[in-house]
């Protein structure tokens, strides 16, 4: 009889081992696949935030209120210097009918900084002949700035655009860099 119950502790002992050694691999299991799934998550969010910020630079590009065009046809990817000047300065500008102007782009364009900038070549004045303007884009211009202060991440696009001057009936080449905020 010692000996049957030797034996039943024995087996009791060893199923309790096994079951000890499964809820373990379990619980190992259990954490990677947590793991797993986080990354798998955050992966998402980023290819979401870089689409968010790609519909936002096409939003930009064909903005109307910037793009060139002639006799009527828009230009691909241009940007008119002096539709830049007017929309910069009506968005800067505190009068009432301007500040609806400004909020409505603030509502559309929210956590999002854009900033132009002009490369090649830059245009000035010659010092010969004191009536000739000079219309370039500052070295970096913020057009609209509606950057939170407290952001958790920030994905930034660059696009080139070519920027085109109606006062010389010249074109230039820059960029538009576009930051959005998470």
């Amino acid at each position: 009889m010692k000996l049957l119950t030797r034996k039943s502790q024995l087996k009791i002992g060893e199923t309790i081992f096994v079951l000890m050694i499964f809820f373990i691999l379990v619980t190992i299991g259990a954490v990677f696949y947590v793991k797993i799934q986080s990354i798998s998550a955050g992966d998402e969010q980023k290819k979401q935030l870089e689409l968010h910020t790609l519909k936002i630079a096409q939003q930009v590009k064909s903005l109307p209120e910037l793009i060139c065009t002639q006799a009527a046809i828009e230009e691909f990817d241009c940007i008119d210097k002096l539709k830049f000047e007017a929309f910069k300065s009506r968005l800067e500008d505190t009068s009432d009918k301007s500040k609806k102007f400004k909020q409505y782009y603030d509502n559309i364009f929210l956590n999002v900084k854009i900033s132009i900038k002009e490369v090649y070549p830059t245009y000035t004045a010659s010092s010969e002949n004191s009536e000739e303007v000079d219309t370039t884009i500052e070295k970096k211009d913020n057009l609209f700035d509606n950057m939170l202060k407290n952001v958790k991440s920030i994905n930034s696009m660059f696009l080139p655009i070519t920027f085109y001057d109606p006062i010389t009936n010249q074109y230039s080449f820059g960029y538009i860099r576009i930051e959005v905020a998470k």
